[in-house]
C-alpha cells in the first residue's frame, strides 16, 4: 500500500510549478493537478507536497511518475468527472489518501490525526519525508575529464560512469553484451543475440573545454557562483538561468569532434543527441526527463548537430534542473554533462518492460507498456494510456491489461529534413484496428 494519513490539506492547482503553492500554506499538501507535460519536479514546487492526483492518464514509467515515486510522493491519476467533482469539494480540507492494488481512496480526515506518513508496500513502515532523498555526493563528484583533448569522443562500448555518466555507461554495457550475445544460445539452441544502436560519447569536460576556447570560463564561473544562492522571488533565478543557457548555447563544438563523429556514422544516418549527466540515473536522483535530448539530427549537417550538442549542455542549467539539484542538496558546481550520440531508430512500436509488475508486485510476471511510434510518448507527459500486457515468466501466459488510447504518435521520416524535430501523426485509427 502507498498512502498518506492525517494533517493533509488538499489543494487544486492548474499545474505543478514553483510558486503554485502560496508560502502561507504549511504542513503536508495533496495537490489535485489539472494537467502535466511530464517535465515537472514535484517537490521543487513545494517540499511539503506529499501526494498528487493528476486529472489525466499517464504511462506508469512516465518521467513525472518516476520522479514522484523517487521523491516518495503518492502519485495517482483520475479522469472520472464524478470523482473529480467530489475531490473539488474537499479543497482546503484535511484528507486521507490511500493507493493500493484494489484502488485509490481519498476521504475526509481531521486535523487531530497524526502527521502524514508514507506507507510502504506492506502498509506498515514509515519512510523518510518527501524532499529528504539524497543521491550519493561521492557519485556526483566522481567524474573525469581524462581523454577530452585527445580525440574528444569515446566509443560507446568503452563508456564508463566516470567519463561518460551513468546513462552512457549503461548503454555501453548493453553494447558490450550485444557483442557477446552473438555467440550465445539457449538450452534449446535458440540464438540469444540482440542488437543495440551504434553510439559514441562526448565526455565530461568537453563543455568546459569549449568554454576555455571561447574565453568564457570566467563569466561562466561567476554565473555559477551566483546561481547557487539566487532567489526565486523577483525573477533572480530565472534571469541567471537564462544567462547561463544563453552562454552555453553559443559555444562551438570543436571541429575535430564533429569531424570524428561524422566519420563514425553514414551521412544518411539520423542521430539522437542525449544527455548523460553525472546528476542523473543515480540511486535517489533519477532526474528522469530533466535534461534535454535532441532527436533527428545528421552528421552531414555539422551546424545543426553542433547546436544540438550545445542545447544538451545548456539543459544542465534550466530552472527545473537547478531547483532539482537544490532539492537534492547537490551543489551546482558539481553538475557536469556528457553527451551520448546514438543512431536513431524509427520503430512502429516502442515499449517499456517492467521486470517486476508495477501494479501487483508479482515477481512471476513481466509487464510491458507499448505505444505507437517513438518511445517519447511513453516517457513524456503525453495524455493517454498505452497497451499494457502481462506475461508469465515461467508459463508464457499473456494477458491484456489495457488498450492504447493515444491520439497521436511521434515519428522520424527518413526522407524528411534532419532538423532536430519529429513529425506527429494521428494514430487513433491504427490503435482501434490493433485493439480489435
Amino acid at each position: 500500500m502507498q498512502g498518506l494519513i492525517g494533517m493533509v490539506v488538499i489543494k487544486l492547482v492548474e499545474s505543478i510549478v514553483p510558486g503554485s503553492l502560496p508560502s502561507t500554506i504549511e504542513g503536508p499538501i495533496v495537490l489535485v493537478v489539472n494537467k502535466a507535460d511530464g517535465d515537472e519536479e514535484v517537490t521543487a514546487a513545494g517540499s511539503n507536497i506529499v501526494g498528487v492526483v493528476l486529472l489525466q492518464e499517464l504511462p506508469h514509467l512516465s518521467h513525472l511518475g518516476v520522479r514522484a515515486r523517487q521523491e516518495r510522493v503518492v502519485f495517482v491519476t483520475c479522469e472520472d468527472d464524478d470523482e473529480v467533482a467530489d475531490m473539488q469539494k474537499l479543497t482546503g480540507k484535511y484528507v486521507r489518501l490511500e493507493a493500493s492494488l484494489t484502488g485509490v481512496n481519498l476521504a475526509l480526515s481531521t486535523s487531530n490525526d497524526v502527521v502524514a506518513k508514507d506507507l510502504s508496500c506492506n502498509g506498515s513502515s514509515t519512510v523518510e519525508p518527501p524532499g529528504s532523498y539524497n543521491p550519493s555526493l561521492s557519485a556526483v563528484k566522481t567524474h573525469s575529464c581524462q581523454g577530452v583533448s585527445a580525440g574528444g569522443v569515446i566509443l560507446l562500448a568503452d563508456a564508463d560512469a566516470q567519463t561518460s555518466g551513468a546513462k552512457a555507461a549503461a548503454c555501453g554495457r548493453l553494447a558490450s553484451l550485444a557483442a557477446v550475445s552473438r555467440k550465445v544460445s539457449s538450452d534449446q539452441g535458440v540464438p540469444a543475440s540482440f542488437q543495440v544502436p551504434k553510439g559514441v560519447v562526448i565526455p565530461f569536460g568537453s563543455m568546459e573545454l569549449a568554454l576555455e576556447h571561447s574565453k568564457s570560463m570566467e563569466t561562466f564561473m561567476s554565473f555559477l557562483q551566483e546561481i547557487e544562492t539566487s532567489r526565486l522571488d523577483g525573477g533572480e533565478l530565472d534571469k541567471l538561468c537564462f544567462k547561463l543557457q544563453e552562454l552555453i548555447s553559443s559555444l562551438q563544438l570543436p571541429k575535430d569532434i564533429v569531424d570524428r563523429i561524422g566519420q563514425m556514422f553514414p551521412d544518411s544516418a539520423r542521430l539522437i543527441v542525449r544527455s548523460s549527466a553525472n546528476v542523473e540515473d543515480l540511486a535517489g536522483m533519477s532526474a528522469a526527463g530533466l535534461y534535454e535530448s535532441i532527436p533527428n539530427v545528421s552528421p552531414s549537417n555539422p551546424i545543426v548537430f553542433a547546436n544540438a550538442v550545445s542545447q544538451v549542455w545548456a539543459s544542465l542549467y534550466t530552472r527545473r534542473a537547478v531547483l532539482s539539484r537544490r532539492a537534492a542538496g547537490v551543489p551546482q558546481k558539481y553538475a557536469a554533462m556528457a553527451v551520448l550520440v546514438q543512431e536513431m531508430l524509427s520503430p512502429e512500436l516502442s515499449f517499456v518492460l517492467h521486470t517486476l509488475s508495477p501494479t501487483d508486485r508479482d515477481q512471476n510476471s513481466v509487464e510491458a507498456e507499448i505505444a505507437p511510434g517513438l518511445g517519447e510518448t511513453l516517457a513524456s507527459g503525453t495524455r493517454g494510456t498505452p497497451w499494457r500486457l502481462s506475461c508469465g515468466k515461467f508459463d508464457g501466459l499473456v494477458r491484456t491489461l489495457a488498450f492504447a488510447n493515444f491520439s497521436e504518435e511521434m515519428l522520424v521520416s527518413g526522407s524528411g529534413p534532419a532538423d532536430g524535430d519529429v513529425t506527429r501523426f494521428d494514430c487513433r485509427l491504427q490503435q482501434e484496428t490493433t485493439n480489435n
